[in-house]
């Protein structure tokens, strides 16, 4: 198991011995998971008219992944019960900056880290008159994975609605549907060289793939992140919209997980993936090729990696964040700050700790959380006054004024000689 490659890599390492019987051996194993899903795979970049059924076998780096991943989300779970919860939203925030990131420039769609800021608070606020901004949608279907929020999906109509309010004002009118939920004509996934996938034309035969993945994924007997993994790569295969598949298959992956893991995980996964996009796109290739006879092995265990690389980032984050924020408390307590002013810095050294964009803390919040942060009842005007004075002595300063907002500055970190260069 130790030189387990792909059927079409087997057959140049075997020239002259038959493919078939190796591929028999892989599907008809004892340990062989076999998936309600069939493909046509591609050949000289044609859909054939062969249909292998998707399998899986459960190599020893399968198991080693899925045993680290579930490790890892439980240290990560404890990691986050254990900050403040300023902290852990903070964090979120941050990570959830960078999966809509990247899950937009593995696509090629051009966004900038400020206006996904701008459509995450619009979101988080509920703003009304912030609906049409940019990625509004996006953030509002992301932020719900926080909670641990499942897109249940049933029906053919449940994908259209979610891909309709997830890509709300993404999609141009002519890449738009044109069949009764889905297309209904022609897509080519390639290079200007290379045909990767020709997905199916006709729209009922799109739904009636759907309508398999939707019963795979409503089904408890697999495990549920082998399902996962597995129901991505369908739903890609599939292919049932001109534009924004990726981003709708990406986000019903991370929801699945986000339940099923932890949402840290679950947010950690397009951020990888654009690092090593190509790798991604190359897992779905090898599946579609003939040569490979419908085996998904080696696509799963690429996935679990990019999660279980995600996994350890967020854990190296929190470990670090977490010790500094202890140092910060106790010079906080031998610094010239009153008490009032201590709990007030406190958070706002969680923002600057767990978001590295620091966007800084909304006045708002800190009046409408006002007696929970301080450990007592403590008026509006009260907190005005101590923002004001310590922004007067430059320990915080305004970056946005409409919400109010304001972070730390390099004079607060003298003050508790902590060096941030």
């Amino acid at each position: 198991m130790n030189h387990y490659h792909n059927l079409q890599i087997y057959s140049y390492e075997h020239p002259g011995q038959d493919i078939q019987e190796e591929y028999h051996k892989r599907f008809d194993g004892y340990g062989t998971i076999k998936f309600p899903l069939y493909i046509n795979p591609m050949f000289h970049g044609m859909p054939t008219s062969d249909q292998y059924q998707l399998f899986f076998v459960p190599i020893e780096s399968y198991n080693s992944l899925i045993t680290s991943i579930r490790n890892n989300s439980m240290h990560i779970t404890k990691l986050i019960n254990n900050l403040p919860g300023v902290a852990s939203n903070q964090f979120f925030l941050e990570m959830l900056t960078k999966e809509i990131k990247g899950t937009n420039d593995i696509e090629g769609v051009y966004s900038t880290t400020e206006e996904i800021n701008v459509a995450i608070d619009s979101a988080q606020n509920n703003n009304k008159r912030s609906t049409h901004t940019r990625f509004h949608s996006l953030a509002s279907m992301y932020l719900k994975i926080k909670n641990q929020e499942v897109e249940k999906i049933k029906e053919l109509k449940d994908i259209r609605d979610i891909y309709d309010f997830l890509l709300k004002g993404e999609i141009s009118q002519s890449k738009y549907s044109d069949g009764e939920l889905f297309r209904n004509d022609f897509v080519r996934i390639g290079s200007s060289t290379q045909t990767v996938n020709q997905p199916k034309i006709d729209e009922k035969l799109i739904m009636a793939d759907l309508e398999k993945w939707i019963e795979f994924i409503n089904e408890d007997k697999f495990d549920p992140i082998l399902k996962a993994c597995v129901a991505h790569y369908y739903f890609e295969y599939i292919h049932p919209f001109y534009d924004g598949n990726g981003r709708v298959g990406r986000y019903i992956f991370c929801s699945y997980l986000g339940n099923k893991l932890d949402p840290y995980t679950a947010i950690s996964f397009s951020h990888q993936v654009n690092l090593k996009k190509e790798k991604y796109y190359h897992s779905f290739e090898e599946i579609e090729n003939q040569k490979n006879y419908g085996e998904i092995t080696f696509f799963v265990i690429n996935l679990l990696k990019y999660l279980a690389a995600g996994q350890k980032k967020v854990i190296a984050n929190l470990e670090l964040s977490n010790k500094l924020l202890k140092y910060i408390d106790n010079q906080l307590r031998h610094c010239d700050y009153s008490n009032d002013e201590i709990h007030l810095l406190y958070i706002y050294s969680q923002s600057f700790l767990f978001n590295n964009i620091d966007q800084g803390i909304d006045d708002n919040f800190i009046q409408n959380h006002r007696s929970e942060i301080m450990g007592k009842k403590i008026s509006v005007r009260k907190i005005r006054n101590l923002l004001d004075s310590l922004e007067n002595r430059k320990i915080l300063v305004t970056v946005k004024k409409s919400p109010l907002k304001r972070v730390l500055t390099d004079k607060f970190f003298k003050s508790i000689d902590m060096d941030i260069s």
